[in-house]
């Protein structure tokens, strides 16, 4: 495996790819996961010795119809394209459901529609990817039994899951168990932890904070490899043992090292340092 991490926004670092590329070799990285359409971004990685892992398309492809859905997959087509002529491994998709359809019918429609995208992707090298992510429960791939049903749905192996184990340790799905059983359908996998706030669980319960907005629902958030409750050695065995040979990316979303871009790179350095024990 290869430690990335996911190219943050200017919220967090104010500096062009190539900067990024160049401070994440200098580092230690030895993968970017780049935003769609960055220009030379397989050069200028080469040029870090880096790979390029995966990249995303926010062009939601389950709620729209006619001429929305049409624009939408001509988009995600582009990026697919562009993914593949720059050496990307991935394209991860969004997966909001369709209002006013069951969940069986969510998983139809997104077999139907993204099946064709899987295939031209798989012609070119490359692998379709939904991660793990519940939104809040407006997401389709959110736990373990439709994960079942979209890959039973979309049986090529060039379709699969982008594994983050941070959702699952708050879902209360066992993240080890979980990657043990799809372990053949990863295709991608994030590297992000997860750490439990008992006082707010007890406040505010598995529905989290009702009255105000506040990440993790006010009783878990998300940190950096390390600081939370992912069991990363089982969680790593489990994917070595699937045959997993990816990108291991990191996805920065650790409130304690926001507030500048030296604090949010000292996160990202202190979760490579702590993942390497594992990535030989």
């Amino acid at each position: 495996m290869r430690i990335g991490f996911i190219v943050p926004g200017p919220r967090h670092v104010q500096m062009e790819f190539a900067a990024v590329a160049a401070w994440a070799a200098a580092e230690g990285f030895g993968a970017l996961d780049p935003p769609a359409f960055t220009p030379d971004a397989r050069r200028i990685a080469a040029d870090c010795g880096l790979v390029l892992g995966c990249t995303a398309t926010g062009a939601n492809l389950l709620d729209a119809e006619g001429p929305v859905l049409q624009e939408r997959l001509a988009r995600a087509r582009e990026t697919v394209q562009w993914a593949a002529a720059e050496g990307v491994a991935a394209v991860r998709l969004p997966h909001r459901k369709a209002p006013g359809l069951d969940v069986p019918a969510n998983v139809r429609r997104f077999a139907d529609v993204v099946g064709p995208l899987v295939e031209e992707a798989g012609q070119l090298g490359l692998d379709i990817v939904v991660e793990n992510w519940p939104a809040g429960g407006a997401n389709l791939a959110v736990a373990p039994e439709v994960w079942a049903a979209l890959l039973e749905a979309i049986p090529s192996p060039r379709f699969g899951l982008c594994m983050d184990p941070s959702h699952l340790v708050w879902l209360g799905v066992d993240e080890v168990a979980a990657t043990a059983a799809f372990g053949k359908r990863i295709r991608y996998a994030h590297a992000k932890d997860t750490e439990i706030l008992a006082e707010g669980r007890q406040r505010y319960g598995i529905y989290g904070r009702q009255i105000a907005e506040r990440q993790g629902g006010g009783w878990w958030r998300y940190r950096i490899p390390g600081f939370g409750a992912v069991r990363w050695a089982p969680f790593l065995s489990a994917l070595y043992e699937a045959g997993y040979d990816g990108v291991l990316s990191i996805e920065h979303e650790d409130p304690v090292f926001y507030g500048s871009q030296e604090r949010f790179l000292q996160g990202l350095r202190i979760g490579r340092r702590f993942l390497q024990q594992y990535v030989g």
